[in-house]
């Protein structure tokens, strides 16, 4: 019936980069007003804050949306390479769509307002008991209310090939999530109170809703990697698949470590992906953390530095263990305690660098990367705040730019282009110990005041285009 049931299902007929050429979203913005933009990877979320009008290019791969402040609202964005979505954002702080996707850019934040839950642990369906009677319930949600209101939306004429298919995909990816989920609290699975009902019931797993042939080849479908259904239902099968598979009893929670290290050894034997790796572990250890013992902490960091993992993921997994306390994966050198601000950075010519280097002197620091335009925005502004100093005063400040680009040539090319003078840095936020994370910078351009004596007077310090800054800065280098 499953198979049936999803060959129907199939047919049903409903790292940000920037450059002055090329983006994919503009933003008209009124004065006073600020959004939030998020791009959410596999792994990785970023963060940016919008209070001018911008132009900027969002990876398409990557979960986008942006969250208006002003009246609590999160509205999901239908990005793609080679399409302009413009957003405005009127006096009232209303989010208007123009452009190629603007129509399905508004279905699609309806279907997450009004009909997404019906696929979550938040919907009835989840009190049926009986399998059969799931599916069924989510087939017909899905091909009678679902689909009525897919053709009957007032622009779906304008949806193009792309968007239908994208949303072909959500729905399915949400229906195998659905299942999942069904299947691994039927088999004592408890996600609502973090528990394990009943240990019979995982020692007879049952997997009749699993097709494990199309789970291997979804695994490969990296254009949903970024999908919260897509990521749950793939970890959900790899559990459920690893537990049928699992040759000794599960009585204990010991019983249960030991079935732990079977599933990460299981991973780090039939999957080639780092990401997917990582967002099994990560998930499976946030579903089970009550659960797991200190020991096997220290086994999984094994597993995930074997598997490439970078350090700093291993410690954000490890700090998912309930029971594991002041624990530390990741052992920092002796030499980097000494540092005041211990965080990896490089200059132009690839040269390991230090902030440190420059205490003696007053630092505005700026966060910034190519990809980002309101940072870009800043830059003219940047050059004539510095003209507002003397020689001598400039003497005794320094203007310091770190980039969190994961591109050095794209970091490179964009100071070349915008022509900006100062001392330049790069220190990438996939890397461990990022200046990005010393920093706590959520959002980017982040502006930061470091004293004489390398005190942080000030973490998110004013704009070079608000002309306050000047007198802060002149007042600390008196």
């Amino acid at each position: 019936m499953f198979k049936f049931l999803l060959f129907t299902l199939l047919n049903f007929t409903f790292l940000l980069s920037i450059s002055q050429e090329e983006y994919n979203l503009s933003i008209e913005i009124g004065d006073n007003q600020s959004i939030n933009i998020y791009s959410v990877s596999m792994s990785d979320t970023l963060k940016l804050i919008v209070d001018t009008n911008s132009a900027l290019y969002l990876d398409p791969n990557n979960q986008n949306y942006i969250y208006n402040k002003h009246i609590d609202v999160k509205t999901h964005l239908y990005i793609t390479k080679n399409d302009i979505l413009k957003i405005v954002i009127n006096k009232k702080n209303k989010i208007l769509f123009e452009g190629e996707n603007s129509s399905f850019t508004y279905f699609l934040n309806e279907y997450y307002q009004n009909y997404h839950n019906f696929f979550t642990f938040e919907s009835d369906i989840f009190k049926i008991k009986e399998s059969d009677q799931f599916e069924i319930s989510l087939y017909k949600f899905i091909d009678n209310e679902l689909n009525k209101m897919y053709i009957n939306f007032k622009t779906f004429s304008d949806f193009n090939e792309d968007s239908k298919s994208y949303f072909k995909k959500i729905i399915y990816y949400e229906y195998l999530n659905a299942l999942t989920n069904f299947q691994l609290i039927s088999n004592g699975i408890d996600f609502f109170s973090e528990k394990i009902n009943n240990y019979d019931q995982i020692n007879n797993i049952k997997t009749s809703v699993l097709d494990f042939e199309n789970l291997t080849k979804n695994i490969n479908d990296t254009s949903f990697y970024h999908l919260d259904a897509f990521k749950s239902y793939a970890v959900n099968s790899l559990i459920l698949y690893t537990l049928n598979n699992y040759n000794y009893k599960i009585a204990s929670l010991d019983d249960f470590n030991m079935y732990s290290k079977y599933f990460f050894s299981y991973l780090n034997d039939n999957l080639l992906s780092k990401k997917m790796i990582y967002l099994s572990v990560y998930h499976f250890v946030k579903f089970f953390s009550n659960f797991l013992n200190k020991s096997l902490s220290l086994d999984l960091e094994l597993f995930l530095k074997s598997g490439g993992i970078s350090k700093d993921k291993i410690t954000f997994i490890n700090e998912l263990f309930k029971d594991v306390e002041n624990e530390t994966i990741v052992e920092e050198e002796k030499d980097s305690e000494l540092l005041s601000f211990n965080f990896y950075m490089e200059n132009l010519h690839g040269e390991v660098s230090r902030l440190d280097d420059y205490i003696g002197k007053v630092i505005y620091l700026d966060l910034w990367a190519s990809w980002c335009g309101p940072c870009r925005q800043q830059f003219p502004h940047s050059k004539e705040l510095k003209k507002k100093f003397t020689k001598r005063e400039l003497k005794k400040l320094q203007f310091i730019y770190i980039s969190i680009d994961t591109n050095n040539s794209k970091w490179k090319k964009a100071i070349e282009e915008l022509e900006i003078e100062g001392e330049h840095f790069i220190s990438p936020s996939n890397r461990d110990k990022s200046a990005g994370e010393f920093f706590q910078a959520a959002s980017i351009p982040r502006y930061i005041i470091i004293d004489k004596k390398g005190k942080i007077i000030d973490q998110n310090a004013k704009r070079p285009s608000d002309d306050k800054i000047f007198y802060d800065l002149k007042d600390l280098i008196k």
